[in-house]
């Protein structure tokens, strides 16, 4: 076992293919869909394409799901979770790593448009941040838009890991989520 390897997700090629909206090539994301003023995401490359935007400073922009979204096929079978709850990635697996939007490291760049789950569910993803504050799916968002609409609705997470490192005793280090 050992840690999360760590995917870029940034990089081009001549040309894409896409499996689950990440090139099988060079990993670049497939971007998001624009339709009117909101992005349409209906896979994991094209929701990690959403949050780059967003933690790059592209913080007002809208989104929905148009889809179920797995991250990591089979997530929970590529982890190991001993009895005080520390997790692993068993050898050989690969665990694509989530960076949360909004992730106060990136210019600060809070969510302020709309993200509409549209009832939709994303499932197998692994959060890993040291401890601190915003920490999750969603590091900071705003509470409304400028229209008073709320940022973040109608979206179910599962099977998620969350992985704290620190010594922060008051944070719950190493939860999963199902």
């Amino acid at each position: 076992g050992g840690p999360i390897t760590w995917v870029p997700y940034i990089y081009e090629c001549a040309s894409h293919s896409y499996k689950n909206g990440f090139c099988t090539d060079c990993d670049a994301c497939e971007p998001a869909v624009l339709k009117g003023d909101v992005y349409e995401i209906s896979n994991a490359g094209q929701l990690y394409w959403f949050a780059a935007q967003v933690n790059n400073g592209a913080n007002n922009i809208n989104a929905i799901l148009t889809d179920n979204i797995v991250v990591n096929e089979n997530l929970m079978e590529k982890i190991t979770i001993a009895e005080d709850g520390t997790a692993t990635v068993k050898e050989g697996e690969t665990v694509r790593r989530w960076t949360p939007i909004g992730d106060e490291s990136f210019n600060f760049a809070h969510m302020c448009g709309i993200f509409d789950g549209n009832g939709k569910t994303i499932s197998n993803f692994k959060i890993t941040q040291t401890v601190g504050k915003n920490m999750g799916f969603f590091a900071t968002t705003a509470k409304e838009d400028s229209n008073g609409r709320t940022v973040v609705s109608n979206l179910n997470l599962k099977d998620m890991q969350i992985i704290i490192d620190g010594t922060d005793d008051d944070v719950n280090k190493n939860s999963t989520a199902k």
